[in-house]
């Protein structure tokens, strides 16, 4: 099976769901370190996953308050990769880390979505059994943007400089 060739978050539209700087036109653009993986699209594959992002965080000093915010972040854009996309392909997650910012890319190869606008000061219904991981990354993370073409890039950032 051909995977689909990479693109950048910025090939196509995206639905910004939150952002602290909604002018800013991208993340940050030439970060300092960079992880780059593939998870198997497996609910029993997150815990290595998590377990390299914040091993990888705190390699590079990240405050730890920060390095749980983008493992749980993480962790729910999976999750939603898993349970949505309908692909059988990696789920592609690339983590950087520059002076200032944490940025987080969770890209699946499936059928895509539409994302709802996400008021991180409304929580979603608790009587759903659903709908809580945009919720939480929007509430977790400074800027979360959703795009959909040939698959979902989620695609957040977290401020880590004091």
């Amino acid at each position: 099976m051909t995977e689909p060739a990479p693109q950048r978050h910025d090939d196509f539209p995206a639905r910004i769901l939150r952002s602290a700087d909604p002018q800013k036109p991208s993340l940050p653009a030439t970060p300092a370190d960079k992880l780059v993986l593939a998870v198997v699209p497996a609910t029993s594959a997150l815990a290595a996953a998590r377990d390299a992002v914040r091993a990888f965080l705190r390699r590079l000093t990240v405050p730890e308050d920060a390095v749980c915010d983008v493992v749980l972040s993480l962790d729910e854009a999976c999750k939603n990769a898993i349970r949505f996309s309908g692909s059988r392909c990696p789920i592609d997650v690339t983590i950087a880390t520059d002076a200032s910012d944490v940025s987080l890319e969770v890209r699946d190869h499936g059928v895509g979505f539409e994302p709802h606008p996400v008021d991180p000061a409304v929580p979603p219904d608790p009587l759903e059994i659903q709908g809580r991981g945009l919720f939480l990354m929007a509430c977790l993370m400074d800027d979360v943007r959703v795009a959909c073409d040939q698959g979902t890039v989620v695609t957040m950032r977290k401020a880590v400089a004091p």
